[in-house]
């Protein structure tokens, strides 16, 4: 007899069963499965939302509820008489505390009641009047919890309080002694109000850095993308030295080497091309796109003006015969390569079970004694297993003309399938349409 060894990572389970009885073990299962599954909701993260709306400065402009990346912000009639038709209204259950509908409000009528931007503002000037006491003009840099938390700001600060430190001196960096900084945490650089950038400049900072995670990488989906786009619109900002650095969390060098790069020698100078934010350049790329797409579709209107096209309507003195075709050919197989198929149910044909390509379908018109026209049409379908469409017009003169049509769907021989008068008086169209049920062309009326 052979002993056989249980792997206990896959098959633990049944030396439990066999001892503590089955039901045990699967009960103690489904409980810690049903705990597993309900972690998310009983060990929520902690954040310092939902944001609060102030009645009395909301203006119902709506700007934060379309840049909310949860839509958890919904606008709704007003109901206390003031001027403004609709007001901000909250969804604390969709919140997630990002801030990001606190740099949309200019009138400061949504805040985070944890961190209100008023006391940011002040932190922020106070810090930076502090550094400039103590030393040369410091960097301020807003930066979200995520850089805090993982230690790509120096000096220590924590994440989601929106603690303002004055840090000293960085560590030398290519040789060089960076200046000192203030460094504020918000929970998303997204949150991070133009008032504040300017507080900190008019304080003496030399330059304002927003130190987000990359674009793809935000904890509120929406931040790193926000900041640009608002930047980019302020250009006067960014002409002043803020920049915005996109960095990955913890990654402390690439923020050192860019303070290096800005600061180095050219404190107040204009930052570089490659340091400006990356949506201004968008916007002109955008720019760029459209100016040169209107450019091309007028000179294609003024090359179209002058150009002649033929028309295709027939002359009004003239009649048409039409001819309009939908019609699947023949199989290509015969019943009889079939071999013992011949026992198929009714209705139901060996060629339809084995093989479904059809031949294509040919048509010959002869109008007053004279061939006009021979045509193939192919039949639909990958496989060739379609229907065979075709749709022809002949200008004819008016009056009364013998037309015979002809049809081949064999592949083999062709079969007459119509043969009479048409009277077609001028600018009308006689139309033969291919009726499948009796297998000939009928006309099927006349019209403009």
């Amino acid at each position: 007899m052979t002993n056989l060894v249980l792997d206990a990572w896959y098959l633990e389970f049944l030396p439990l069963s066999a001892r503590y009885g089955g039901p045990l073990v699967w009960g103690v299962a489904a409980l810690a499965l049903a705990a597993l599954l309900a972690l998310p909701w009983l060990a929520r993260g902690r954040h310092l939302g939902p944001a609060v709306i102030a009645d009395a400065q909301c203006t119902g402009y709506a700007l934060c509820a379309q840049e909310c990346p949860y839509g958890a912000i919904e606008m709704q009639p007003r109901t206390d008489g003031a001027r403004y038709e609709t007001i901000a209204v909250i969804n604390p259950d969709l919140c997630t505390g990002c801030g990001i509908c606190v740099e949309t409000c200019s009138t400061v009528g949504v805040n985070l009641a944890a961190l209100t931007a008023a006391a940011v503002q002040q932190r922020v000037g106070r810090a930076v009047e502090q550094a400039r006491q103590d030393g040369p003009a410091p960097v301020t840099i807003f930066a979200c919890q995520r850089h805090a938390a993982l230690g790509t700001l120096p000096g220590g600060v924590s994440a989601g309080d929106a603690a303002v430190l004055a840090a000293p001196a960085y560590e030398a960096v290519a040789g060089e002694e960076l200046p000192p900084a203030v460094s504020c945490a918000v929970p998303c650089v997204g949150m991070v109000q133009p008032e504040w950038v300017r507080e900190a400049l008019g304080s003496g900072s030399r330059a304002v850095v927003m130190l987000s995670c990359h674009c793809d990488d935000c904890a509120f989906r929406e931040g790193p993308r926000w900041t640009a786009s608002r930047l980019g619109r302020r250009q006067k900002l960014a002409r002043q030295g803020v920049h915005i650095l996109e960095a990955a969390p913890g990654d402390r060098a690439a923020l050192m080497r860019f303070l290096a790069r800005i600061t180095g020698g050219a404190a107040q100078a204009a930052p570089a091309e490659e340091d400006r934010p990356a949506a201004p350049s968008r916007l002109r790329l955008l720019a760029g796109g459209a100016a040169g797409t209107l450019v091309l579709l007028l000179l294609t209107l003024l090359v179209s003006l002058p150009t002649e096209r033929r028309a295709t309507a027939a002359a009004p003195e003239r009649a048409v015969v039409r001819v309009a075709l939908a019609h699947p050919g023949q199989p290509v197989a015969s019943e009889g390569s079939f071999g013992g198929l011949q026992n198929t149910p009714t209705g139901v044909s060996a060629a339809q079970v084995l093989s479904g390509e059809r031949h294509p379908v040919r048509l010959r018109l002869e109008i007053d004694g004279r061939q006009v026209a021979e045509r193939e049409y192919l039949p639909g379908g990958l496989r060739r297993d379609g229907t065979a469409y075709g749709l022809e017009s002949w200008d004819v003169p008016p009056g009364r003309h013998t037309v015979r049509l002809w049809i081949m769907d064999d592949g083999a021989a062709w079969r007459l399938a119509f043969d009479g008068p048409l009277d077609v008086a001028a600018g009308r169209v006689a139309i033969l349409s291919y009726n499948k049920q009796r297998e000939v062309f009928t006309l099927a009326g006349d019209r403009r």
